[in-house]
C-alpha cells in the first residue's frame, strides 16, 4: 500500500496597488516613413517625486510597427535616478500612426505588482510624394521661404516643415509651424520667414488634416540660386 498526501496552497492576497504617474513624451510628433522615433517616459509618484528603478515595457500597441518593444531579458529597463527613461525604434517603412504605451511597475518578492501606472503617446509615420517642381524652381539667398497651399476640402489643421538636403543626401529639419484653421474650402498658409543657403536643395513638406481626420499632404523640392 503506498502513502499519499494532500498538499494544500492557500493564494496570497493580492497588495493594494500605489499609483505611478507616467508621462510620455512626444505625445504626438510625425517622421518621414523609415525614420526613427525616440519617446521618453518620466514616472513619478503622485506627490511628483521622481521614481527610480521602475521596470518601464515601452511598446508599440497598435499600428505599422505593431509590438515593437524595449524588453530586455524578458522585462523593461528600469527608470534612472530621474524617474526617467528612454526608447528608439525605427519603423518599418509603413505608413501610418503608432499607438505607444508605456507601462511603469514595480514587483514584490512574490512576483505581485506593487506599484503601477501608464501613458499613451502616438507616432505618425508618412510617406511624401516627391514632386519636383511644384514649387518655385529656384529661389535666391535674399529671398525667403513663403510657400501656401490650398486644399479643396475643409482642413480643421495645416502642418508644414521645411528641410534642407545635406551633403550625404540626408534632410535636416530647419524650420516647422503648426497652424489651427478656419474650416474653409480652401487654405492658405505662410511659413514663418527663414533664411535661405545658396545653391541648396530644399523640400517643402505640408499635410492638412480635417474632423474626420483625413490627410491630405503635398511635398516638392527648389534649389536656390547663388
Amino acid at each position: 500500500m503506498q502513502d499519499t498526501a494532500t498538499v494544500f496552497f492557500e493564494k496570497r492576497p493580492d497588495p493594494p496597488i500605489t499609483p505611478l504617474v507616467v508621462d510620455l513624451t512626444p505625445v504626438e510628433e510625425w517622421h518621414p516613413a523609415g525614420s526613427l522615433h525616440t519617446v521618453k517616459a518620466h514616472v513619478t509618484t503622485e506627490d511628483g517625486e521622481p521614481f527610480a528603478e521602475s521596470h518601464v515595457d515601452i511598446y508599440v500597441q497598435s499600428g505599422p510597427d505593431a509590438w515593437a518593444w524595449n524588453l530586455q531579458h524578458g522585462e523593461g529597463p528600469k527608470t534612472d535616478s530621474n524617474g526617467d527613461i528612454t526608447w528608439t525604434y525605427g519603423n518599418n517603412g509603413q505608413q501610418g500612426n503608432d499607438l505607444i504605451v508605456a507601462w511603469a511597475h514595480i514587483y514584490n518578492e512574490y512576483g505581485q505588482i506593487t506599484h503601477s501606472g501608464y501613458d499613451l503617446a502616438n507616432a505618425m509615420f508618412l510617406t511624401p510624394l516627391e514632386v519636383t517642381g511644384f514649387g518655385p524652381a529656384s529661389m535666391r539667398t535674399s529671398q525667403f521661404v513663403k510657400p501656401y497651399i490650398e486644399y479643396d476640402e475643409p482642413a480643421e489643421r495645416v502642418d508644414y516643415k521645411l528641410y534642407r538636403k545635406k551633403a550625404d543626401g540626408t534632410w535636416a529639419q530647419v524650420a516647422t509651424t503648426k497652424t489651427y484653421a478656419e474650416d474653409t474650402n480652401t487654405v492658405r498658409i505662410t511659413a514663418s520667414n527663414y533664411p535661405l543657403r545658396a545653391n541648396t536643395v530644399y523640400k517643402v513638406w505640408t499635410r492638412a488634416v480635417d474632423n474626420v481626420p483625413n490627410v491630405t499632404r503635398k511635398t516638392w523640392q527648389f534649389k536656390t540660386g547663388a
